[in-house]
């Protein structure tokens, strides 16, 4: 993951992506994430869920 972060870092700061500081680089990752839920019978909602962060550029698993 740390690495998949890095890459995407290094890719952003060679296209010239910076935040409005200038010294912060900009990258685009996708997000999505989920959790168990029943609704029928019985309320239930998990405590605990998923989640997957994909870098823009690299298209990796972060």
């Amino acid at each position: 993951m740390l690495e998949a972060g890095k890459e995407e870092k290094r890719l952003a700061e060679a296209a010239g992506d910076f935040c409005e500081n200038g010294c912060t680089p900009k990258i685009t990752v996708v997000v999505d994430g989920g959790w168990s839920h029943r609704s029928h019978g019985h309320r239930y909602s998990a405590n605990s869920g998923v989640a997957v962060i994909i870098g823009k550029r690299t298209k990796k698993l972060f």
